[in-house]
């Protein structure tokens, strides 16, 4: 494990990132936003509590869980892509914002 602020340390590679949420206050929310934002194209960001901004996420499930204290709302989101990032496909990257399957 690393032990530090989870907006500078740096993340591991991960296809699925999950984020207890619920107690995130708004400002902390906003600063994840933009680390999120960086995650590779298709990665998928688990939430509770808070929906993503669909500017670079598209939600493809929501269910409500049971906790300890009542419910959570757990939202799964994909990571799209941002505007910035297609105007770099319209110039020619036809990778960029298109899913790749591993075989390795």
């Amino acid at each position: 494990f690393t032990q530090g602020d989870m907006l500078e340390v740096p993340w591991p590679e991960a296809d699925l990132s999950l984020l207890n949420s619920t107690e995130f206050p708004e400002e902390f929310r906003s600063k994840l936003v933009a680390r999120l934002e960086a995650l590779p194209l298709d990665s998928v960001v688990v939430t509770y509590d808070w929906k993503l901004p669909e500017s670079a996420f598209r939600e493809f499930c929501s269910l409500t869980l049971p906790v300890s204290r009542g419910t959570v709302d757990c939202r799964l989101f994909r990571r799209r892509c941002l505007r910035s990032e297609k105007a770099l496909s319209s110039a020619g990257d036809d990778r960029l914002g298109q899913r790749t399957d591993r075989t390795d």
